[in-house]
């Protein structure tokens, strides 16, 4: 079919509503020839209604129904009204033969309206959409996580994702007792949070009234570090710093530390524990550096540096009636508050006692030094007293110290000194003063010098020292640089100053061609240090200077023999053979073993020890020789015997039964512990001789030193299996070995 309007309708049969010309082709599928038919329907004069349906509003979260208003033309006429739904979804929540209804869900919906005078009616369709889609809230964003510390007192609130624009209002509110502060504003997106707690941010889409809601939790890390009472000692003259020990405070990773003073800053200024030199405030302040929280304590460092007061009593005078003096600083205070009492004098007599008491004796006139140290605080203080002679007491004085030169005649200076007879003495060195009673004697040599003045009247003395010492103008004595050398001979060289005479000794064997020289040879030295002293003298000043040499000698080691005894429980030993060496002066030695011993095995020979053993059935002696050599001093060797005794053990030696000659380095010979464990000439003539099974000789040697590695006797390796063989070690003694032994390889 084909309408009035053009459409073509696939059908056999066609209901129409519509006047016009309406055409029929019918096509035959079989032949393809087809027939047309034309069928024209005109209008009885009757109209139908024309109905049209108001566009609705959508369905939002506030508007939750939406109303469709259905308006027929002609007016006035008398119409039926029928509401449906097209299809699914829809929901009509009004009347459905009513012009008007309501509808509370999103679909098709349509409305047929028929006139009831004619019957004839009107059916159009009307749309309605839905508008509830809720904005997006996000209150915070999962990390970084919103924490108020010290560093940062608020943070912002909102997270990504939240629904933003112009047609979006926002709200912040706070969960009841949370702790949460309200924002300032709150109705923005983005908020700053000042305090701990949960708070919601409410989003609304003003286009559909829909919402959404989130909560954003904050936590709060304000705790500020903990900082403990530090007490510290006081600065005194013992005590010049002091530590500040802090390590106490929590916590004691993750912070920043910084120590100020009142008098300057403590060392370290950035650690728990510190040290303090003056005396003072000193604050500590400690910062977390995970919140940026804060904490300040003071540690007061006092002073105690207050030295002690000396009081000492004005002393008696010192006289020949009163040998003794009692000097009394009592009223300095207790013995017991100093840690130490020490009296001194440059010009007085004993002191009794010297230290430890307040009040001592002395025994002559002089000043004399009190020094107390406080037991409290360490500090210091000296004070002194004199002691002044009695009129009748004499004073002597020898003069001041001076020099003189070799062979110079000079006098000795009493006239310093009060009247009285004169008594000089040389108490070190120098000569007899003369005329040894006079105020002012001569002397021609060096040395200490001591004048006794005796009041004859009562006998009181007193006496001075004076030191005279002498003006080398020669010069000194040099014997040279020490000497380390190899062998026992050596030349000397000293110096001989013009004037000088010079003699070299020594308390050693070592003998020195010319002693008088300088340079001079020395022989028959001895290992290790020998030392030589060379002695200037001059007219006037025998042996004014000397200087020493000392000569390490290096030579040759002595070596001596050594006996290792092994018994007949104990078929091993070992010997040290620098044990009973002479090694004088020798550091860098080695021994070494020249040869092997005639029977027997040298297992090792480490760290100059000789380690050895024998098998089963072994007896006799044998001797190794060996060397040691002074490492230092090439050529200077020795030589010596370690002499060997085995002790027989009443035992057969064992006898070998297999060889593996593979090249491991195991097992490869055929070895014979009685060849092994005897000395060679034990059995000098001894023969091998080895079979196969079928009797035929393979192998023979003569003599065999135990070298056997499975081959025939021109070097061809056997077949491994078992093979037979006879140690013949002694046919007129009748010693003579059988046995088998396998190849194996």
């Amino acid at each position: 079919w084909t309408d009035p309007a053009g459409n073509v309708i696939p059908s056999n049969e066609l209901e129409v509503s519509e006047p016009g010309t309406y055409t029929l082709e019918i096509l035959n599928t079989n032949t393809g020839c087809s027939a047309v038919d034309e069928m024209v329907i005109t209008n009885d004069g009757q109209t139908a209604p024309e109905v049209a349906i108001a566009t609705p509003s959508p369905i939002t979260c506030t508007n939750t129904f939406a109303t469709l208003t259905s308006t027929v033309t002609p007016n006035g006429g008398t119409y039926q009204y029928l509401w449906s739904v097209v299809g699914g979804g829809g929901n009509i929540i009004g009347p459905t033969d009513q012009a008007v209804t309501q509808v509370n869900a999103a679909g098709i919906y349509q409305v047929s309206v028929t006139d009831t005078n004619n019957g004839c009616f009107d059916i159009v369709e009307v749309t309605v959409v839905t508008d509830t889609i809720a904005p997006v809230a996000n209150a915070s964003n999962p990390t970084p996580a919103l924490v108020i510390t010290c560093a940062t007192p608020s943070v912002t609130m909102g997270g990504d994702g939240t629904s933003v624009g112009a047609d979006y209002t926002y709200q912040w509110t706070t969960v009841a007792n949370s702790g949460a502060t309200l924002p300032t504003p709150n109705n923005i997106f983005l908020a700053e949070a000042t305090s701990a707690g949960s708070y919601i941010l409410t989003v609304r889409d003003v286009t559909n009234g829909c919402l959404s809601r989130d909560t954003a939790v904050i936590t709060a890390d304000t705790i500020s570090p903990v900082i403990p009472n530090v007490m510290a000692e006081k600065i005194t003259c013992d005590v010049t710093s002091v530590t500040l020990d802090a390590s106490a405070t929590t916590p004691n990773t993750g912070i920043t530390i910084l120590w100020t003073g009142t008098n300057g800053a403590p060392s370290p200024t950035d650690q728990l524990i510190t040290t303090a030199t003056v005396a003072g405030t000193y604050t500590l302040t400690v910062r977390n550096n995970t919140n940026g929280c804060e904490t300040s304590k003071d540690v007061e460092v006092g002073i105690n540096q207050d030295p002690p007061t000396i009081s000492i009593a004005t002393p008696p005078l010192f006289s020949c009636a009163f040998p003794s003096v009692v000097v009394n600083a009592s009223a300095t205070g207790p013995v017991a508050n100093f840690s130490s009492i020490t009296w001194s004098t440059q010009d007085g007599g004993t002191i009794t006692p010297p230290s430890g008491a307040l009040s001592i004796t002395v025994s002559a006139p002089g000043t004399y030094e009190l020094t107390v140290v406080r037991a409290d605080n360490g500090c210091t203080a000296t004070g002194s007293a004199t002691v002044s002679p009695a009129n009748d007491t004499p004073v002597a004085d020898a003069g001041p110290d001076f020099n003189i030169d070799c062979g110079e005649m000079t006098v000795l200076d009493g006239s310093g000194s009060t009247a009285g007879n004169y008594q000089w003495t040389n108490i070190s060195g120098g000569a007899a003063p003369n005329p040894a009673t006079a105020q002012n004697p001569a002397i021609d040599a060096p040395g200490t010098y001591r004048l006794l003045v005796t009041n004859p009247a009562n006998n009181c003395m007193d006496a001075d020292t004076v030191v005279v010492t002498l003006v080398n103008t020669l010069g000194n004595a040099n014997a040279g640089p020490d000497q380390d050398l190899c062998g026992d001979m050596t030349t000397l060289n000293a110096n001989l100053p013009a004037g000088a005479t010079g003699l070299w000794t020594s308390v050693s064997s070592a003998v020195i061609a010319t002693p008088d020289q300088g340079t001079t040879d020395v022989t028959n030295l001895r290992n290790g240090s020998t030392t030589f002293v060379w002695t200037l003298s001059a007219p006037g000043c025998v042996n004014y200077s000397a200087d020493t040499v000392i000569v390490v000698s290096s030579g040759k080691p002595e070596a001596n023999n050594d006996v290792l005894n092994i018994g007949a429980d104990t078929r091993s030993g070992s010997v040290n053979v620098t044990s009973n060496e002479v090694l004088t002066g020798i550091t860098n030695f080695e021994a070494t073993l020249l040869g092997t011993p005639s029977f027997g095995v040298i297992d090792s020979f480490a760290n100059n020890t000789l380690y050895f053993s024998v098998g089963i059935g072994a007896e006799g002696s044998a001797e190794l020789t060996y060397q040691i050599c002074n490492l230092d001093c090439p050529g200077q060797c020795d030589t010596a015997i370690i002499v060997i005794n085995v002790e027989d053990d009443g035992k057969e030696p064992e006898l070998p039964n297999t060889i593996t000659p593979n090249g491991d380095g195991m097992n490869e010979a055929l070895v014979f512990d009685v060849l092994l464990s005897n000395p060679a000439e034990e059995f000098p003539n001894n023969e091998l001789i080895v079979f196969n099974r079928w009797g035929d000789i393979v192998y023979q040697a003569k003599p065999y030193t135990n070298n056997w590695q499975g081959t025939n006797s021109d070097g061809e390796e056997l077949p491994h299996g078992t093979y037979y063989y006879i140690l013949r070690l002694n046919i007129g003694n009748r010693e003579i070995i059988r046995g088998d032994v396998t190849i194996v390889k």
